[in-house]
């Protein structure tokens, strides 16, 4: 009788291995996102949110699959990139980016919020120079663009801004624009269908009609706010999905779980190491 249950034990043993590979997500078909660059300044990451310095090192030091930056216009409609409501919190100027000229937020610096010289004399970023600089690398980087409208930051002229430059940069391909905005992103997509327009929400299935409705891309949400069911459910629809709000060993694994199309993450160097176990 041993050897029966024997071969019983191996046979449901492999009939567990075959299942759980089947079941299993392949990590790498998700594409690595830096959050503001490198991640948000901390005490493993001394770059400043949005600035070059660290779209530098997640891109060409990490050679991630590219960076999320949050874009701001200021009074002139040049669009840079920024992500606090008011320039006094990150930097050594003042106000609401949107109420000051070009030549001001020129000569705005970082301050050295983690104690590194790394961060020393780091300036604001034009959307431009950005597009600019890896327009002519023939593998180009996802530049993935985070709107976030606010009472600091209004979007008239935004959206023509934005069509003009990823036009002259020939950039729609390895650019995406993310916003809470229905209005904002249905102005876009009347400019042109070439934009490759993602819908955040927290409400999946209703951001899934709205996708729907107004012909966008995808979703982002939160890691607490979705789940592989609901990742699923975009994908049947047609839809990739962006899950951002990872930091830790189990949240980016959990997210990973739920085989996102793209993930957002703030500790690169973890994230890398847990897609190539």
């Amino acid at each position: 009788m041993k050897p029966l249950y024997f071969s019983a034990y191996i046979l449901f043993f492999l009939f567990v291995l075959s299942c759980s590979k089947e079941e299993s997500v392949d990590y790498s078909k998700t594409k690595i996102i830096g959050h503001g660059g490198a991640g948000f300044p901390s005490t493993i990451n001394p770059y400043p949110t949005n600035s070059f310095i660290s779209i530098q090192k997640a891109i060409e030091g990490y050679g991630i699959d590219g960076v999320d930056v949050d874009i701001q216009m200021d009074s002139e409609n040049n669009l840079w990139l920024f992500h606090d409501d008011l320039l006094e919190f990150s930097t050594n100027c003042n106000g609401c980016l949107y109420d000051n000229k070009s030549e001001y937020i020129e000569n705005c610096r970082y301050k050295n919020l983690v104690g590194s010289e790394l961060t020393a004399r780091e300036k604001l970023v034009q959307l431009e120079s950005l597009l600019e600089h890896y327009y002519s690398r023939q593998d180009k980087p996802l530049i993935y663009l985070d709107i976030k409208l606010n009472d600091c930051f209004e979007a008239d002229g935004l959206s023509l801004e934005l069509l003009n430059l990823i036009e002259n940069y020939d950039a729609f391909e390895w650019t995406q624009i993310n916003c809470a905005s229905e209005d904002f992103l249905k102005q876009l997509r009347e400019y042109s269908n070439s934009f490759e327009i993602i819908l955040q929400t927290i409400d999946i299935e209703d951001g899934i009609l709205q996708c729907q409705n107004n012909n966008f891309d995808g979703i982002t949400s939160h890691t607490d706010n979705i789940t592989k069911e609901l990742v699923d459910q975009c994908h049947q629809s047609d839809l990739t999905v962006t899950i951002y709000g990872v930091g830790s060993k189990k949240d980016i694994t959990d997210a990973l779980n739920k085989n996102p199309d793209q993930l957002i993450t703030d500790n690169i160097e973890l994230t890398l190491n847990l897609v190539n176990q």
